[in-house]
């Protein structure tokens, strides 16, 4: 019901599902969040840490072929504990925003710490502060692996309607690579010319990221594609958790006996079919 509404509000207003997306205030909140979302929890720098690794190690006092099987261990770890936790950890957590902002505050917090190992250690024979640094750069990871790298993926999957999920899981996947793109090829230049201090635009950018990800993103763990909409300010067409046992039993019915399908017209004209299942 709630998509079929949703179809037939675009069908009032004229508008295609890419046109809705400018138009439509609500829709225009999902799309600035979503992109927010991927360009945030990639800003946080994994792959800054991932893709120039054997610089970091090597910084942090290894030689040899230390930094390469610390680098091969640091991305293994990644897929194999701390991806499947983070997946685990959505199922046990009742909240997508809290997961991410603890995840923020993680990697904010351990980019500092290996930030100040390399300010204070870097090139020195100092094997504990060295020691140090490499810890922090692992700790980062199960921040980022577990609690970022699983929730943005999940997260803008959920806050995005049927008819625009595929354009706005698009153009936040945009964000991610463009934030990306800005800090791979940024990175040695930063790296070659202040050292540490680059780091210090991850470490600002968490610090701003995370106010905004716990003013402005909706709860979305648990929710009903109805209760979904409500948070983002759209008329929504029953809200499930009030309904009554013989209204649900209603609602179920209809839905077995009614196949919506959602067409588009040569003209991009978004239009909406009901049919009974056969």
């Amino acid at each position: 019901m709630q998509i079929a509404l949703d179809a037939a509000k675009l069908e009032a207003i004229g508008c295609t599902p890419w046109t809705a997306v400018i138009k439509k205030k609500s829709y225009r909140k999902r799309m600035i969040i979503g992109f927010l979302t991927q360009w945030g929890a990639e800003f946080a720098g994994p792959l800054v840490i991932n893709n120039y690794s054997v610089i970091l190690y090597t910084n942090l006092g290894q030689r040899g072929s230390m930094p390469l099987l610390l680098s091969a261990l640091w991305l293994t770890t990644a897929g194999v504990i701390y991806n499947p936790l983070g997946a685990w950890m959505h199922d046990k957590v009742n909240s997508r925003r809290w997961m991410f902002m603890v995840g923020l505050m993680g990697c904010l917090v351990t980019t500092s710490g290996f930030a100040g190992c390399i300010a204070q250690y870097a090139g020195t024979g100092n094997r504990a502060g060295n020691a140090a640094g490499v810890f922090f750069v692992f700790l980062y990871l199960a921040f980022q692996g577990t609690l970022c790298d699983t929730t943005m993926y999940l997260y803008v999957s959920e806050i995005f309607p049927t008819e625009i999920r595929p354009i706005g899981m698009g153009f936040s996947l945009f964000g991610q690579f463009a934030s990306t793109i800005i800090l791979l090829q940024t990175a040695p230049i930063g790296i070659v010319n202040v050292g540490w201090k680059y780091y210090l635009v991850i470490i600002c950018w968490c610090i701003v990221f995370i106010p905004i990800v716990y003013f402005y993103f909706p709860e979305t763990a648990r929710l009903s594609l109805e209760e979904i909409s409500a948070k983002f300010g759209d008329d929504v067409a029953v809200h499930i958790n009030d309904v009554s046992d013989a209204h649900r039993h209603e609602l179920d019915d209809f839905l077995k006996a009614t196949d919506v399908v959602h067409l588009e017209d040569s003209k991009g004209n978004f239009k909406e079919k009901t049919g009974s299942v056969a």
